[in-house]
């Protein structure tokens, strides 16, 4: 039941036009819903930790491993085939930041010419989406952060404001080492 949830709601975008991971997995049936603004009442607001993601990149930029990091706190999120769309829409994003584009325009990209990019259908695209919300939810929430992890609007989608680095294996083992 919770998977068709997390589909239908993946599907939805917040009043902004935009989707969130936090908005996307909220469960939270009718009759829990009382109960569940109590909780958040105690709980608090989302704080205004700025968490960055790091791209850990092979070579041959086959294999990416992505890295949450919130106040030096590192959540290794392993590697996975999503982590690869996720940053290329971080370096399409940045690409279009340098290049003076402004930051509303920025990393914006229709969803044919990214699955030309990636040489993967739209369908697939949005699976590698979903599947990268799913797996970064929990620790968002865990985290109580808000974040727009990947923006939508129709036909185009681009990464979050969010920030992130791109860093080579090789040159990461040589400084962990």
């Amino acid at each position: 039941m919770m998977d068709k949830e997390l589909s239908a709601m993946a599907a939805l975008p917040s009043k902004a036009g935009r989707t969130t991971a936090i908005a996307r997995t909220s469960t939270v049936e009718p009759e829990e819903a009382g109960d569940a603004k109590e909780a958040n009442a105690t709980l608090g607001k989302p704080s205004h930790r700025h968490p960055k993601f790091h791209f850990l990149v092979s070579q041959d930029e086959e294999h990416v491993r992505l890295e949450l990091i919130v106040d030096g706190s590192v959540v290794d999120l392993g590697e996975r085939a999503h982590h690869q769309t996720l940053l290329l829409l971080a370096r399409e994003r940045r690409g279009d930041e340098c290049q003076s584009i402004i930051s509303s325009e920025a990393g914006w990209r229709d969803m044919v010419s990214l699955g030309a990019m990636l040489g993967i259908d739209t369908q697939h695209i949005n699976t590698h989406l979903f599947r990268a919300l799913r797996q970064l939810s929990p620790a968002l929430r865990q985290l109580v952060i808000e974040l727009d992890l990947v923006e939508r609007r129709r036909g185009q989608v681009r990464f979050g404001d969010t920030a992130f680095e791109v860093v080579d294996w090789k040159g990461l083992a040589a400084v962990r080492a």
